[in-house]
């Protein structure tokens, strides 16, 4: 199963990605979709805030499942940002730290768009 969205960057937008998800319940266990939810959102969010995008410009979202993990991939055309979490700086707040916590392995690549990407082992129903 796969999920591809494009969004808009808006306010709207991470909650929209969040809705998305809603196509696999029963298929992962609602803990897991939870984490889904958060680690989406969070992604999402960091697009909005960090990535300089106008209005309007696009973030796609990918959702994975394969037999054993699912992988989550959220793009945008943006300038990207540094290796790793690290603590708080003003005005930003924990997202990544989040998803390094929630996801089994995370990263970035960087090429025409950022992309930052979550995978987790598949906790099936």
């Amino acid at each position: 199963m796969e999920i591809v969205r494009r969004l808009a960057a808006t306010p709207q937008a991470a909650a929209e990605a969040r809705w998305c998800l809603s196509s696999l319940v029963g298929s992962v266990s609602p803990d897991q979709m939870d984490d889904l939810r958060l680690v989406v959102s969070e992604l999402v969010t960091n697009s909005l805030l960090h990535a300089g995008l106008e209005s309007g410009e696009p973030i796609t979202m990918t959702v994975e499942v394969l037999p054993n993990r699912i992988r989550v991939e959220v793009a945008d055309p943006g300038h990207g940002f540094a290796e790793g979490p690290g603590p708080p700086a003003e005005g930003h707040g924990l997202g990544l730290t989040i998803v390094d916590r929630l996801a089994d392995r995370w990263g970035r690549d960087r090429s025409s768009e950022t992309t930052v990407w979550a995978e987790f082992a598949l906790n099936p129903v």
